[in-house]
């Protein structure tokens, strides 16, 4: 597992809002019919819509989001650098798009110029043949208790590592179905998402969820013992869940170990709004 998941650190980006806020985003890329006829790539950077702002008026007023990128450097090593991603470009337009669903917190940003432009950015990127569908569930069979992995940036009180963290855990709720939860008594809510176990601590948003890599497993009905099963995008870490605590002296609220994502067609939805 560790093999497949090194390169991941150029694909996650630790991100910072211009009022202080923190995040996590990774990069997807798709090709793009350019105006000579031929083919190119766009670059992406997948995050919530949360870490740009908190509604839509936030969001909409945001000039611009830092990523510290990792820079490739004459010694084979690689060091962070900061670097500013606008929010409009020079004509006025928006660089980024948001899912439609007020409930799906997952927001997509252009990031192809400032790759483009600075070659020395260490970076790889996604494509939508790693996007776990429904057709990937059935013949994956991904159930709820498979293992998956989380990489991102939490916040350690204030404190980040200069490289992503990983954490493992499991599926929590069965992914490709809504999540169904009691808000009240006779009170339902439906959000299109799915709970991750032991994965996210406060911080992880943005952070992809990844299906961990395993050396066998049933694909398409039948047993591959020796097939190594590459990383596959479930989804994206959106909120971590609190729970209430009673002690002998207090009451209040705790991490309780359980995240919400939202899943990768959702991520897919997003991107393709720029092709539109």
């Amino acid at each position: 597992m560790a093999n497949q998941l090194n390169n991941w650190k150029n694909i996650i980006w630790p991100i910072r809002n211009d009022w202080g806020g923190w995040g996590t985003g990774f990069l997807v890329k798709k090709e793009s019919n350019l105006a000579n006829g031929t083919i190119g790539i766009r670059f992406f950077l997948v995050t919530n819509k949360h870490v740009v702002g908190e509604d839509p008026k936030d969001r909409r007023q945001r000039e611009e989001i830092t990523v510290f990128v990792r820079i490739n450097t004459d010694k084979s090593k690689s060091s962070r650098k900061r670097a500013v991603i606008p929010m409009v470009d020079t004509i006025g337009t928006r660089t980024w798009k948001e899912h439609p669903d007020n409930n799906v917190d997952v927001l997509a940003v252009d990031v192809s110029p400032l790759i483009f432009q600075n070659m020395q950015i260490a970076h790889d990127a996604l494509t939508q043949a790693s996007f776990v569908n429904d057709q990937f569930i059935d013949d994956f069979q991904i159930i709820t208790g498979d293992d998956v992995v989380v990489i991102g940036y939490p916040d350690f009180d204030g404190d980040r590592t200069i490289e992503p963290i990983i954490t493992a855990g499991t599926l929590a709720t069965r992914i490709g179905e809504p999540l169904i939860e009691y808000i009240a008594e006779s009170n339902l809510k439906s959000t299109r998402g799915f709970l991750i176990n032991h994965v996210t601590v406060p911080g992880s948003s943005g952070s992809p969820v990844i299906l961990k890599p395993t050396v066998g497993r049933t694909v398409r009905g039948k047993n591959y013992l020796g097939l190594e099963v590459p990383p596959l995008l479930l989804g994206i870490v959106a909120q971590t869940r609190h729970a209430k605590v009673k002690a002998s002296v207090f009451e209040g609220r705790a991490f309780a170990g359980i995240g919400l994502a939202f899943d990768a067609v959702a991520i897919q939805e997003t991107i393709d709004l720029f092709f539109d």
